[in-house]
């Protein structure tokens, strides 16, 4: 598919072909070299810094580097600001959807949900105990790989976690700012402290997770 629009470019003679991906395997840079090739266009790569793999980004621009001394119209981009996933109760991810003791509350209304999460407290205490919680960092394989089990990337996850001020949105916070940071400094256990991140503002608060 990627190529077929390169071709059409090509025989158009016009625009820009803009790639963006998570991680850029050896064959996928190699559809993406060759894009440039057949198009004759300028190619460009979005360049990521992610958590799991901080260096991503220099392992791209040696792609690019080669590629443009064999002779090839492509290039490194940057964004504007992380790239974020904004957690919620009402959106498609957050920190306790995938704990057995939140499945009963999933297809509640959101005012139910809330009130069950504020004012329940064997909920909460089961939300808070249900695993042994780990929040440490970690470091992809060499192929980029996840590590295994998702409750320890969820650990990852808190630990990269901020609650985004609808007033001010800031998405490059300060690790200090993160919710472990901020319920440690509270003196609370961070599962139950997100609880209450997210039932204010009727619920609607979001946290933010930079990728």
């Amino acid at each position: 598919e990627i190529l077929a629009l390169a071709r059409g470019m090509g025989a158009a003679r016009a625009g820009i072909l803009q790639v963006n991906g998570d991680w850029f395997e050896e064959s996928e840079f190699s559809i993406v070299r060759k894009a440039a090739q057949v198009s004759g266009r300028p190619v460009t790569v979005l360049l990521f810094q992610v958590g799991a793999n901080p260096e991503l980004w220099r392992h791209e621009l040696r792609h690019i580097e080669k590629a443009q001394s064999d002779g090839l119209n492509l290039w490194g981009q940057c964004s504007s600001r992380p790239i974020s996933v904004c957690w919620g109760l009402e959106s498609g991810l957050h920190p306790l959807m995938f704990h057995q003791a939140f499945r009963p509350l999933r297809k509640l209304p959101l005012a139910e949900k809330v009130e069950r999460l504020k004012n329940d407290s064997e909920l909460r205490k089961a939300l808070a105990s249900e695993h042994a919680w780990r929040f440490e960092e970690w470091s992809a394989g060499p192929d980029g790989a996840m590590p295994d089990g998702f409750w320890k990337w969820s650990d990852h996850i808190m630990a990269r976690l901020y609650e985004l001020d609808p007033e001010r949105p800031d998405y490059e916070q300060d690790r200090s700012k993160s919710v472990v940071s901020l319920a440690k400094a509270a003196g609370r256990e961070p599962y139950e402290f997100v609880i209450d991140l997210m039932c204010k503002h009727g619920g609607r608060n979001l946290l933010v997770y930079p990728h």
